[in-house]
């Protein structure tokens, strides 16, 4: 699935909900749901939506999308209370942005997770910044408060995060330090952070995976190898019809007085 057809798949959610509500909500419900915060118009969610999945296949640009909103709203009538503000969902540039930038980046991190998940190359990833922040939020913290709280089989997939911050595609820790308890970025709102994929040899390195031994054939004059008691099952037998028997002995006894 695309970036794109997982954005437009979406079925909008015209309920008007908080931050905190949001979060509180089943993690099948944030990647099936078209959802705004503080937004319960179905044609605002549209629209965005819209713009969102039109970035996503690359058919405009951020600019553009932003433009296309703007015209969308206008058309449909739209007034903000306070225009320009952060809560104007017309001509709030900065909310426009941050609307945009997270459902973009959440479907593209869905494709990503659903590309690379079961990979044997890449059984691995690296949470790692791509973005400077004013005020950065401090991820080595998060990720080894995380890494606490799991499981000891879950701790044993991922670092603690003392150093580098690496763990199999499938550890637990992703959805822990996801605010939505996504396995894929972004894990916050404008975090700036994303992940690289680590592969199986580091993985090995890292003490995340052991490596496979290859197994050797056996000799040809060795011990007979054990079989499981499925494969020791004698097989199904097929009863011969009275009709075909008959004309089996006769062939058999045709066959004798060639001889």
């Amino acid at each position: 699935m695309t970036p794109a057809e997982y954005i437009r798949r979406k079925r909008i959610y015209d309920v008007a909900l908080t931050s905190d509500q949001v979060d509180a909500m089943s993690q099948q419900f944030r990647e099936q749901s078209a959802w705004i915060v503080g937004q319960n118009e179905a044609y605002i969610i549209d629209a965005y939506y819209k713009a969102a999945a039109k970035i996503a296949e690359g058919s405009l640009t951020p600019a553009e999308a932003r433009r296309m909103v703007r015209d969308a709203l206008r058309v449909a009538g739209y007034q903000a209370e306070k225009p320009g503000s952060w809560t104007d969902m017309q001509d709030g540039t900065a909310r426009q942005k941050l609307v945009l930038d997270t459902n973009i980046k959440k479907a593209a991190g869905y494709a990503w997770h659903e590309s690379i998940k079961g990979s044997a190359a890449h059984p691995a990833q690296e949470l790692v910044r791509y973005g400077a922040r004013q005020v950065p939020r401090d991820w080595k913290a998060r990720w080894q408060e995380a890494w606490k709280g799991l499981p000891a089989d879950e701790r044993r997939k991922a670092l603690p995060g003392t150093g580098r911050m690496v763990a199999l595609v499938d550890c637990g820790i992703w959805r822990a330090i996801s605010r939505w308890s996504d396995p894929y970025p972004p894990f916050d709102y404008n975090s700036g952070m994303d992940v690289e994929p680590v592969l199986y040899s580091e993985a090995v390195k890292l003490g995340l995976l052991k490596e496979e031994e290859p197994q050797d054939e056996p000799a040809e004059d060795g011990p007979v190898p054990e079989f499981s008691s499925e494969t020791r099952q004698m097989p199904q037998q097929t009863v011969c019809p009275p009709d075909m028997l008959a004309l089996l002995e006769v062939w058999i006894q045709a066959q004798s007085m060639r001889k």
